[in-house]
């Protein structure tokens, strides 16, 4: 066997196990989703998660939940999708388990979401809250606007490079309190690191 055949044959199998390491999926710890839904208590999530600020075009006077205006981006600008429960426009097909992994492993039902959606963030949520939250999503006004497509470059434009960033950036988990701290101060700390992800504005990146 020629050199450059043995060379062009490792290249391939490194490149196969390389796929296989970067393409492998990346989860967190099962949740409990039998819990019984407080959407009284989810509607006070969706403003504390900042759902409401990026979901909702308010500049256009869109309906609420319904999509958002364009954020601009290095990688091109992105678009809030409709949540509301509209089955075609929004997310009414979702079920509760589609729910939880898109807010705890960044993947919805077509596949893999950007991390201009802090999922990094949300997977530190309570099983409680993300339960919760679905339940009052369901009770908004069905709206049937339809957010743009994402305006991104390539190769950012390939989702499945997404798997890739994931198994080497993103660490899925839930809060731990620290036993050191007082009640309040971690209650401080879930809602900056978790739903209210202050840390995805004002950390760096």
């Amino acid at each position: 066997m020629r050199p450059w055949l043995w060379a062009a044959a490792g290249i391939v199998a490194i490149g196969i196990v390389v796929a296989a390491v970067m393409l492998r999926p990346v989860t967190g710890p099962e949740r409990d989703l039998t819990l019984t839904a407080d959407a009284q208590r989810g509607a006070y999530l969706i403003r504390l998660g900042g759902c409401v600020s990026c979901h909702t075009d308010t500049a256009n006077e869109g309906a609420l939940l319904a999509g958002g205006s364009g954020l601009s981006t290095a990688f091109g600008t992105f678009y809030a999708p409709n949540i509301t429960p509209h089955p075609e426009a929004g997310i009414g097909t979702w079920t509760l388990a589609q729910f939880a992994k898109a807010m705890s492993d960044g993947e919805g039902p077509s596949g893999h979401l950007y991390p201009v959606f802090p999922y990094e963030n949300y997977t530190q949520m309570t099983d409680q809250d993300v339960v919760d939250l679905y339940a009052a999503l369901k009770e908004v006004p069905p709206d049937a606007a339809s957010a743009p497509e994402h305006q991104v470059l390539f190769p950012f434009s390939i989702r499945l490079a997404l798997a890739g960033w994931k198994n080497i950036f993103f660490r899925p988990s839930r809060f731990e309190p620290d036993p050191d701290r007082s009640e309040s101060w971690n209650r401080g700390a879930y809602l900056a690191n978790g739903p209210a992800h202050c840390v995805a504005c004002h950390s760096p990146r």
